[in-house]
Formats: C-alpha cells, sequence, structure tokens
C-alpha cells in the first residue's frame, strides 16, 4: 500500500516538475516594464545613453546567381546558380560567353556589398569577371568578409579548394 502512495506522490511531482519548470523560465525571461505615475516607460532595464545596442555581425552572401534576364550574354532561360563553397562562389557559364559585364544577382545577410569601392546593387550592378572578382560584405557592425568569384569560362565548371 506504500508503494502505492510512494509511486502517486513520486507521478504528481513529476508531473508538476514538467509543468513548472518551464513556466518558472518562461516568467523569469519576461521583461518587467515600470511605469511612472504619468504612464511613461521607466524600465529599469533599458540601455543608458553611453550603452549600445547589439549590432548583428552577420555578413554572408547566402545566393549567387547570373539570371539571363538581366544578362544579355545569356541565352533566354539560360540563369547560372552559384555554389558557395566556404567564401568562394563556383558558376559555370556557358562556353564563350562574354564575361566582361556580367550582373549578379545575390542574397546577403550584411548590410552593404562592395566590388572594390563600387556598391553592389543585385540584380543591376556589371561586373568583368574574366578575372577573379572579390565581393565584400560588410555587417552592421563594420565587420566584413571577403567572397571569391573565380573565372567562369570552364565549360565543365570549376571547384574551389579553400
Amino acid at each position: 500500500m506504500q508503494e502505492i502512495a510512494i509511486k502517486k506522490i513520486t507521478l504528481v511531482l513529476f508531473f508538476m516538475a514538467i509543468i513548472l519548470i518551464p513556466l518558472l523560465v518562461f516568467l523569469n525571461c519576461q521583461e518587467k516594464i515600470d511605469y511612472d505615475d504619468d504612464n511613461n516607460n521607466t524600465n529599469s532595464n533599458s540601455l543608458s545613453s553611453n550603452e549600445s545596442s547589439s549590432v548583428s555581425d552577420t555578413k554572408d552572401i547566402t545566393a549567387f546567381s547570373f539570371i539571363a534576364a538581366n544578362n544579355p550574354a545569356l541565352n533566354e532561360d539560360e540563369d547560372v546558380d552559384g555554389t558557395i563553397i566556404g567564401t568562394g562562389i563556383a558558376l559555370t557559364v556557358p562556353y564563350e560567353t562574354d564575361e566582361t559585364a556580367l550582373v549578379a544577382t545575390f542574397t546577403t545577410t550584411g548590410v552593404s556589398v562592395k566590388v572594390n569601392s563600387t556598391e553592389q546593387v543585385s540584380g543591376v550592378t556589371e561586373n568583368n569577371f574574366t578575372n577573379s572578382v572579390i565581393y565584400t560584405v560588410t555587417a552592421q557592425d563594420d565587420s566584413t568578409i571577403e567572397d571569391l568569384v573565380s573565372d567562369l569560362d570552364l565549360p565543365q565548371g570549376i571547384a574551389l579548394d579553400l
């Protein structure tokens, strides 16, 4: 009889722990906001004037391609998708494609992208890809990373060992 009572108590405590622990964690994570008499936020957790909010350090190119509609050098329906390998981007354009004025379409987690000192606009800015092109991506915290797009006129594609 005592074993049954102990099992029931253990079961009740177990279920209480399953419910109470997440609830306590949730309640402790809630931001406390205090209001003064005029209903103004006087949150004690607010940042003071000499503290700054956190800024992101993300700065990757997450997709890269040449869309035929933006590149007269490519035939219609010949979009070229890049493969991102570390900080390198591998693409294969059709053999004998004029690489002197290709427009890259890309997505980035950064706040700006430049080639040399030229700000890049996805789907708009032309670049000469006859040689390697370095895309510099800048994050909110002003840190940068360089992504390399290499020579593209290899008929079988390229592989970068980065």
